[in-house]
C-alpha cells in the first residue's frame, strides 16, 4: 500500500469516526418519540458494512475529494449502523418536519449519507474527466455514440 493510498484511508477514518460520534451525540440528546424510530432489518447491517468497505476500497483511487466524500458517507453508514446496533435494530430520528399531512424524520446520519453520496458522484465524474485519456475509446457505449452521430449528421 503506498503511502498515497494510506493518506487516502486516513481522510475517510478521521472524517468518519468524528462525524458518526457527533451523530451519535445528537442521537443520545435528542428526545426522540417512539414513532420516529425506524426498524433495520440485519440485511441492512450487512449492506452497510459491504456500504463500508466500499468506501475505503475507494482511496485506492487518486483523489483526496474521492475520499473525502467516502468518509462523509461512511460517517453516516457508521452513525446508523451503530445506533441500530445500540437500539436492537431501531434507528432514532429526532429531527422531524412537518408540512401539511407529511412528516419527514431524519437523522444527522441520514445528512451525511446523502451528502456523501452527492458528493462521491461529483468527485467521480471530475475524476473520470480528468483521467479521460486512459478510458477506453471502443466501448458499446461509444460506438453507439457515433453510429447515432452519423445518422443524425447533415448531409
Amino acid at each position: 500500500m503506498t503511502p498515497r493510498v494510506r493518506g487516502r484511508i486516513a481522510i475517510v477514518v478521521f472524517l468518519a469516526v468524528p462525524l458518526a460520534g457527533i451523530d451519535l451525540l445528537v442521537k443520545s440528546v435528542l428526545p426522540t418519540a417512539p414513532l420516529f424510530f425506524h426498524q433495520r432489518s440485519g440485511e441492512w447491517m450487512i449492506l452497510s458494512a459491504v456500504v463500508l468497505v466500499f468506501a475505503l476500497l475507494l482511496t485506492r483511487l487518486p483523489s483526496r475529494l474521492l475520499a473525502g466524500s467516502a468518509g462523509l458517507l461512511a460517517a453516516g453508514v457508521l452513525g446508523n449502523l451503530v445506533s441500530a446496533g445500540l437500539h436492537r435494530g431501531l434507528v432514532p430520528n429526532p429531527f422531524v418536519i412537518v408540512r401539511g399531512g407529511l412528516e419527514f424524520a431524519f437523522n444527522l446520519a441520514d445528512l451525511f449519507v446523502l451528502g456523501g453520496i452527492v458528493l462521491l458522484t461529483v468527485a467521480a465524474l471530475r475524476l473520470t474527466v480528468r483521467y479521460r485519456h486512459v478510458l477506453p475509446q471502443s466501448t458499446l457505449a461509444v460506438r453507439l455514440v457515433r453510429r447515432i452521430r452519423s445518422l443524425l449528421a447533415p448531409g
